[in-house]
Protein backbone atom coordinates (compact mmCIF):
# COMPACT_ATOMS: atom_id res chain seq x y z
CA UNK A 1 0.00 0.00 0.00
CA UNK A 2 1.45 3.55 -0.87
CA UNK A 3 0.17 6.30 1.15
CA UNK A 4 0.66 10.24 0.86
CA UNK A 5 -1.01 12.78 2.63
CA UNK A 6 -4.17 10.40 3.30
CA UNK A 7 -5.74 8.00 5.79
CA UNK A 8 -5.48 4.42 6.61
CA UNK A 9 -7.38 3.57 9.27
CA UNK A 10 -8.10 -0.04 10.34
CA UNK A 11 -6.56 -2.30 7.84
CA UNK A 12 -4.40 -5.43 8.15
CA UNK A 13 -1.78 -5.26 5.72
CA UNK A 14 0.55 -8.77 5.06
CA UNK A 15 2.69 -8.70 2.02
CA UNK A 16 6.32 -10.54 0.65
CA UNK A 17 7.86 -6.38 0.18
CA UNK A 18 6.86 -3.40 2.34
CA UNK A 19 3.35 -3.29 3.64
CA UNK A 20 2.72 0.51 3.80
CA UNK A 21 4.91 3.15 1.63
CA UNK A 22 4.64 6.56 2.49
CA UNK A 23 6.81 9.68 0.84
CA UNK A 24 6.46 13.20 2.27
CA UNK A 25 4.75 15.10 0.12
CA UNK A 26 4.31 18.94 0.91
CA UNK A 27 3.95 18.73 4.78
CA UNK A 28 0.99 16.76 4.46
CA UNK A 29 1.21 13.97 6.72
CA UNK A 30 -0.21 10.20 6.02
CA UNK A 31 -2.47 8.86 8.82
CA UNK A 32 -2.07 5.33 10.01
CA UNK A 33 -4.76 4.40 12.77
CA UNK A 34 -5.28 1.33 14.59
CA UNK A 35 -3.30 -0.64 11.58
CA UNK A 36 -1.91 -4.10 11.95
CA UNK A 37 1.41 -4.65 9.15
CA UNK A 38 2.18 -8.16 9.81
CA UNK A 39 4.77 -10.32 7.46
CA UNK A 40 6.59 -7.91 5.21
CA UNK A 41 9.98 -7.71 4.69
CA UNK A 42 9.96 -3.71 5.74
CA UNK A 43 6.43 -2.87 7.84
CA UNK A 44 6.57 0.58 7.29
CA UNK A 45 8.88 3.31 4.83
CA UNK A 46 9.18 6.17 5.72
CA UNK A 47 10.59 8.22 3.18
CA UNK A 48 11.25 12.47 3.83
CA UNK A 49 11.81 12.07 7.57
CA UNK A 50 9.54 11.25 10.70
CA UNK A 51 7.05 13.61 9.86
CA UNK A 52 5.86 11.62 6.52
CA UNK A 53 3.36 9.67 8.70
CA UNK A 54 1.44 9.87 12.09
CA UNK A 55 0.73 6.63 13.52
CA UNK A 56 -1.70 5.68 16.26
CA UNK A 57 -2.56 2.43 17.79
CA UNK A 58 -1.33 0.42 14.84
CA UNK A 59 1.05 -3.22 15.10
CA UNK A 60 3.83 -4.26 13.61
CA UNK A 61 4.60 -7.61 13.99
CA UNK A 62 6.51 -10.41 12.68
CA UNK A 63 8.73 -8.07 9.78
CA UNK A 64 12.44 -8.63 8.43
CA UNK A 65 12.04 -4.60 9.96
CA UNK A 66 9.23 -2.61 11.50
CA UNK A 67 10.02 0.54 10.62
CA UNK A 68 12.30 1.65 7.65
CA UNK A 69 12.95 5.84 8.22
CA UNK A 70 15.06 7.51 5.60
CA UNK A 71 15.85 11.34 6.15
CA UNK A 72 16.15 11.89 10.16
CA UNK A 73 17.10 15.31 10.46
CA UNK A 74 17.60 16.48 13.89
CA UNK A 75 19.60 18.89 16.56
CA UNK A 76 22.22 17.97 18.86
CA UNK A 77 20.56 17.01 22.64
CA UNK A 78 17.27 15.88 22.79
CA UNK A 79 14.23 15.99 20.69
CA UNK A 80 11.07 14.33 19.74
CA UNK A 81 12.08 13.53 16.23
CA UNK A 82 9.90 10.39 16.47
CA UNK A 83 7.17 11.20 18.53
CA UNK A 84 4.97 10.48 16.02
CA UNK A 85 5.62 6.75 15.77
CA UNK A 86 6.37 5.90 19.77
CA UNK A 87 2.48 3.79 20.39
CA UNK A 88 3.54 1.81 17.37
CA UNK A 89 3.34 -2.26 18.88
CA UNK A 90 6.39 -3.85 17.38
CA UNK A 91 6.08 -7.82 17.92
CA UNK A 92 8.60 -10.26 16.76
CA UNK A 93 10.57 -8.61 14.06
CA UNK A 94 13.41 -10.32 13.11
CA UNK A 95 15.81 -7.66 11.74
CA UNK A 96 15.06 -4.29 13.57
CA UNK A 97 12.32 -2.40 15.01
CA UNK A 98 13.67 0.60 13.67
CA UNK A 99 16.22 1.42 10.57
CA UNK A 100 17.24 4.97 9.83
CA UNK A 101 18.97 5.40 6.64
CA UNK A 102 20.06 9.55 5.62
CA UNK A 103 20.14 10.92 9.08
CA UNK A 104 21.82 13.90 9.68
CA UNK A 105 22.61 16.06 13.28
CA UNK A 106 23.24 19.76 13.42
CA UNK A 107 25.67 21.23 15.60
CA UNK A 108 24.61 23.42 18.36
CA UNK A 109 27.41 25.75 18.62
CA UNK A 110 28.08 25.81 15.04
CA UNK A 111 25.26 25.02 13.10
CA UNK A 112 27.00 22.73 10.82
CA UNK A 113 25.36 19.98 10.09
CA UNK A 114 26.62 16.23 10.08
CA UNK A 115 25.52 13.80 7.63
CA UNK A 116 25.12 10.02 7.05
CA UNK A 117 27.53 8.52 4.55
CA UNK A 118 25.80 6.88 1.54
CA UNK A 119 23.95 3.63 1.56
CA UNK A 120 24.82 3.76 5.74
CA UNK A 121 22.04 2.46 7.67
CA UNK A 122 21.85 2.10 11.32
CA UNK A 123 19.25 -0.25 13.38
CA UNK A 124 17.46 -0.92 17.06
CA UNK A 125 15.93 -3.48 18.20
CA UNK A 126 13.39 -3.51 21.44
CA UNK A 127 12.35 0.10 20.47
CA UNK A 128 10.19 1.64 21.44
CA UNK A 129 9.52 0.06 24.46
CA UNK A 130 13.47 -0.13 25.71
CA UNK A 131 15.41 2.95 25.32
CA UNK A 132 18.15 1.36 22.77
CA UNK A 133 21.87 3.67 21.81
CA UNK A 134 23.71 3.09 18.37
CA UNK A 135 27.16 4.53 16.88
CA UNK A 136 26.04 6.70 13.84
CA UNK A 137 28.86 7.53 11.30
CA UNK A 138 28.95 10.92 9.64
CA UNK A 139 30.92 13.14 7.24
CA UNK A 140 32.51 14.80 10.31
CA UNK A 141 32.65 12.06 12.83
CA UNK A 142 30.80 9.57 14.98
CA UNK A 143 27.41 10.43 16.48
CA UNK A 144 25.58 8.58 19.48
CA UNK A 145 21.73 8.43 19.20
CA UNK A 146 20.13 7.65 21.69
CA UNK A 147 16.84 6.61 21.06
CA UNK A 148 13.79 5.97 24.13
CA UNK A 149 10.54 5.92 23.32
CA UNK A 150 9.54 9.06 20.65
CA UNK A 151 12.66 11.36 21.60
CA UNK A 152 15.92 11.06 20.07
CA UNK A 153 19.28 12.08 22.26
CA UNK A 154 22.09 13.12 19.68
CA UNK A 155 25.39 13.06 21.26
CA UNK A 156 28.57 14.29 19.09
CA UNK A 157 32.19 12.92 19.13
CA UNK A 158 34.90 15.16 16.90
CA UNK A 159 36.85 12.95 14.20
CA UNK A 160 39.96 13.71 15.58
CA UNK A 161 42.70 10.92 16.16
CA UNK A 162 44.87 12.72 19.03
CA UNK A 163 47.51 10.14 20.53
CA UNK A 164 48.34 10.30 24.26
CA UNK A 165 46.01 10.06 27.33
Amino acid sequence: VIVGGGTLEECEIESAGVGVEVAAHSGDAARLLRTLVRGCQVGLSLAGGASAAICEGCHVQRCACGIALTGLSVEEGWSEALNSFSDVVMLDNTDADLRIQGWSVKEKASGVVREAPPGEEVSVRGWPVEQCSVVAPTDRGPVVLLVKGGKVNATLFEDEEEGGE
